[in-house]
């Protein structure tokens, strides 16, 4: 599953609205985002992704680097390509960060939605992945979105845990309790 830890990531846009919970207005809000990462966290999303926008270099393309241990996938396989979408919806995600607004103003959120994202393959092997999160934030942390947008936040993403690893946690958390 796609996610990331301390990574530089670009709020474009917040925007805040109500949902309707049954017959409660309930704070909504999407966060628009973009990250530049190696082009492997293709992989969290699906095999095929990186080999259809990467490609190794051809001699003379790039020089050799060091501990390059992931295929030498580097180079553009069609320059032309215009940013793929990919309409997968992922459910369950959690983020934090530092807001910045003060020392200690950490933002922590759970059960987020993942969608619209849209891959961008950059030479040299980067891929810029952008994405909304949708989610129910308290009024506060509404407030610190909206004066987030455009702004760049180190991120930490985490996907949400299969039932497996759930039971493995907990099975842990009783061992060392």
């Amino acid at each position: 599953m796609f996610e990331f830890k301390n990574q530089i990531v670009e709020i474009t846009n917040y925007v805040t609205r109500q949902e309707i919970h049954g017959d409660k207005f309930v704070l909504a809000g999407t966060a628009k985002c973009k990250t530049i990462l190696h082009n492997s966290a293709l992989e969290g999303f699906s095999h095929k992704i990186r080999p259809m926008l990467f490609r190794s270099a051809k001699s003379g393309e790039q020089p050799e680097l060091p501990l390059n241990d992931d295929g030498g996938l580097v180079e553009l396989q069609m320059p032309e390509l215009a940013p793929l979408k990919w309409s997968g919806k992922y459910p369950g995600y959690s983020m934090a960060f530092d807001s910045g607004i003060s020392v200690d103003d950490r933002i922590e959120l759970r059960a987020i939605e993942l969608c619209d994202f849209i891959f961008e393959a950059l030479p040299g092997g980067s891929v810029a992945i952008y994405f909304n999160a949708n989610f129910n934030p308290g009024w506060m942390d509404a407030g610190k979105f909206c004066w987030l947008a455009k702004k760049e936040v180190e991120m930490t993403l985490i996907a949400p845990k299969s039932t497996a690893q759930h039971a493995e946690a907990d099975a842990q958390a009783e061992i060392e309790a």
